[in-house]
């Protein structure tokens, strides 16, 4: 069985095309869905929500993203954006740290695959789910729920994740439209959807952390988590097992 997780804190960034009644209303058809869930929640919504069958709700504050202690470092953040209010450094802390949600997720697995077993095998798969991320199914809730619904039935040994540009590209990106990783957003991979084994998932973590530290000290800056995550990807090819996709249905359908 996998377990889903999600986060969200409010604060990071202002959206001009959506609000924080907007994100809850797009979580709470998320948490409906009968698969195991992890909600990494702010602490000052916990009244929000109501409660949940199979979710576990964990209270958090922006703080205790770990980037935070890097944040005086980071003197060179300026990125190609038409939106700046959203693109937030906050908010590439916060999507930045998808990786270290799933890490903690792990290490407090509290779902088990036979709990009436004396020594339960714990749950080894799970999956990053954005918390707004019904808003791609265009209030189209049966098929939301049914294909969220099926993730549970999914395993990989790597780390699942759906690739809009393919890889091959990224050379050619380079040189035809001087693409740079460290300004411009890059749709090697879509961020809203990831997974895997939790051994992948770990190992994942580890590096996708070591990168954004490094990327902070050498060039004194941060960017989206997908750009991040596509350097880990150029030294680290055979972690991953990618899928074809883009955001709609596909991001979570071909998972």
């Amino acid at each position: 069985m996998t377990t889903l997780v999600t986060a969200f804190i409010k604060g990071a960034n202002q959206r001009n095309d959506r609000n924080i009644q907007d994100y809850i209303s797009y979580g709470k058809k998320l948490l409906e869905c009968p698969i195991n869930k992890i909600v990494f929640l702010d602490e000052t919504l916990l009244n929000v929500l109501p409660n949940y069958p199979n979710t576990i709700i964990v209270p958090i504050k922006k703080e205790d993203i770990y980037l935070y202690e890097y944040k005086d470092q980071i003197t060179n953040f300026s990125l190609n954006t038409q939106t700046p209010e959203k693109d937030s450094l906050e908010y590439m802390f916060l999507m930045c740290n998808k990786t270290e949600f799933i890490r903690k997720a792990i290490e407090l697995n509290p779902f088990h695959s036979d709990p009436f077993h004396s020594d339960p095998f714990q749950t080894s798969q799970f999956v990053w789910v954005d918390f707004g991320i019904n808003h791609i199914f265009k209030n189209d809730d049966a098929l939301f729920h049914a294909t969220i619904n099926d993730l549970k039935n999914k395993t990989y040994e790597n780390v699942r994740i759906g690739s809009i540009w393919s890889p091959s590209m990224h050379n050619m990106m380079v040189k035809t439209f001087r693409s740079d990783i460290y300004k411009d957003i890059a749709w090697y991979f879509a961020g809203g959807v990831f997974g895997g084994d939790s051994k992948a998932l770990i190992k994942f973590a580890d590096l996708t952390k070591q990168q954004c530290i490094k990327t902070i000290e050498n060039y004194k800056t941060l960017m989206w988590e997908v750009n991040v995550w596509f350097q880990v990807y150029l030294d680290n090819p055979e972690l991953f097992s990618l899928y074809n996709c883009d955001h709609n249905y596909t991001l979570i359908g071909n998972y």
